[in-house]
Parts: C-alpha cells; structure tokens; sequence
C-alpha cells in the first residue's frame, strides 16, 4: 500500500469520484448538494423506513465516514452500504471495498454487504490484493484532482439529472 494514509479521502468522495470527478471536487471543497433534491430526499427516507433493527449510521473513530449498518452474522462483523438502485452499482461495490481497505488498515477484518432493498438485491463485497492495488491507483487520481484550485472541467453524463450538484453545473 502507498502513503495515502497522510490524507484521508472520505468514502462519500470516494464513490462521487467514480461517478463524477467534477461532484467529488465540490464535496472537497464544501460545496454541499441542494438538501431538497428529490433524490436525497428519497434515500434519507430510505434510511429512516428500512431495516430499522439494524445498528445505523455508525461512526468509527478515525473512520472518515457513517457506516450504514454494522452487524454481526455468524461470528464475523458485517458493515453494510444500503442503496436505493442499483444504477450507480460499480461505485457502490468500489465505495464498500475502499472501507473494507480503510478498516484493514486499522487492523479491523470485515466482511461487506450491499443491499438495495427496492430491487431486493444483495451482494457479498470482499477485497482483495488486486482491489487494494486499484484502490491505491484510483487515490493518487482523486488527489490529483480534488486538491486542485479549481474544478475539472464538467462532463454531462446520464446521474445529472439526479445529482444534488445539479444546479452548480448545468443552472
């Protein structure tokens, strides 16, 4: 693994940056996406209505993000990303195994669950040596990108319609 632990990139970045580069530089840049976006709107209320047993929006110390669920199934600790659809699926995989990466760091073996509970899907998320690899990659690009001073250029691409950034881009 590379030096990438000097400056932690949030899972939430991480996921925006496999979806839209110009997204993941306003969330580093605290620029924060319009709160009544139906869209956000929607997966709030996604997270108040289901699995409501569940241990929800857990922060670990020094862990740079709210983890959905952690719970524990036959003796190992799960961590659980829950999604409203599975349109965005290779970044929630990606975002689920960058914690599986930021929690092996520490020492701390999980195993992962993605859940889209409207399309009643689940996928098993493991890491491996060939992940953590990828995921050191994709760190040194998102740096590159998101430290700058001004944004990359904007690309427009079919979750805009959806984004919460919406109106910086296209208004």
């Amino acid at each position: 693994m590379n030096s990438n632990n000097n400056f932690k990139i949030p899972p939430s970045i991480f996921n925006a940056f496999e979806i839209c580069k110009y997204q993941a530089w306003l969330m580093q840049h605290g620029i924060i996406a319009d709160q009544h976006n139906s869209f956000i709107e929607i997966g709030r209320l996604l997270d108040d209505t289901t699995y409501k047993r569940d241990r929800k929006n857990i922060i670990l110390a020094g862990f740079p993000a709210k983890i959905d669920i952690i719970t524990k199934n036959n003796g190992d600790y799960l961590i659980v990303e829950v999604k409203k659809s599975s349109k965005s699926l290779d970044s929630a995989i990606w975002q689920l195994k960058y914690y599986l990466y930021i929690l092996r760091k520490k020492d701390l073996i999980f195993k992962a669950k993605l859940k889209i509970p409207e399309e009643r899907k689940n996928y098993n998320i493991t890491l491996d040596k060939n992940d953590i690899v990828e995921i050191d990659r994709k760190l040194d690009k998102i740096k590159i990108i998101i430290l700058q001073d001004l944004p990359p250029n904007k690309k427009r691409i079919k979750f805009c319609s959806a984004c919460g950034h919406n109106e910086f881009c296209w208004a």
